[in-house]
């Protein structure tokens, strides 16, 4: 479950990751900002306490998350994997602009390695909206980019670009190691959220492409109703498929 659809939740954090953990969720994927967080370190032993892994950790294009005391950060939650969390429709506005992303990331990709993490890319609509020569410009970067780069499907932005999500999670196929799980009207960046399952995006066709997915994180970036609700029923709605893999 991604941090980012608890953020104006008033609680406590070690009470928020118990009521996280009770939902029956996997783990939690940070957003940047946990990063430098003083509480970093009052949310490993919360997450410790109940049992919950970290799948991962969102992350800018800077570089700067591969300073050593970032670093330290992310082995000491035993994170494995961070995904660039995005870049601008201008690093996808043609051929030559997708090129220059992809050498972006291959450098950030070969810091990412110099540390024992693996580096990720994660969309929203317009590298999935820009056409390039017949082709979505996400595609085209996981042409161009580095094999050890990974993709974190944004299912419900694919939607919101209209795109099928789960053929475009098919195309890519061994590269979609992280599925951003949402739901709702799939219109765009100010939809109100619904428990996954419960909206316009065929989930379960998406699940059925994942054949290669570590993690499927639930995330919600803002929600029609109560939060905690829909975050459970995302979670009964996703232990309800076979070999589907981590929460």
């Amino acid at each position: 479950m991604q941090l980012y659809s608890v953020r104006w939740v008033e609680m406590g954090l070690s009470e928020l990751v118990e009521r996280i953990a009770s939902m029956g969720y996997d783990g939690v994927e940070l957003t940047p900002d946990w990063l430098t967080d003083d509480r970093l370190d009052e949310l490993s032993t919360a997450l410790s306490a109940a049992g919950l892994a970290v799948s991962g950790a969102l992350i800018g294009a800077d570089g700067s998350a591969f300073e050593q005391r970032t670093v330290d950060r992310l082995h000491s939650l035993d994170v494995d994997t961070v995904t660039v969390l995005a870049m601008g429709s201008e690093h996808f506005a043609d051929r030559s602009s997708v090129e220059r992303t992809a050498d972006h990331l291959d450098r950030l990709a070969a810091l990412a390695a110099g540390h024992g993490l693996r580096l990720g890319y994660h969309n929203h609509t317009w590298e999935v909206a820009t056409s390039i020569e017949g082709r979505p410009a996400l595609e085209l970067l996981f042409d161009r980019v580095d094999p050890a780069v990974v993709a974190e499907v944004d299912v419900y932005w694919v939607a919101c670009a209209d795109s099928d999500p789960a053929e475009l999670v098919e195309r890519l196929a061994d590269r979609v190691r992280l599925l951003h799980l949402k739901d709702g009207p799939c219109c765009g960046f100010d939809d109100d959220m619904v428990a996954v399952g419960d909206g316009d995006l065929d989930v379960a066709a998406v699940l059925r492409a994942s054949h290669n997915a570590d993690w499927h994180v639930v995330e919600m970036d803002q929600c029609a109703g109560d939060i905690f609700d829909a975050l459970a029923a995302s979670c009964r709605y996703l232990e309800s498929f076979d070999g589907g893999g981590p929460i």
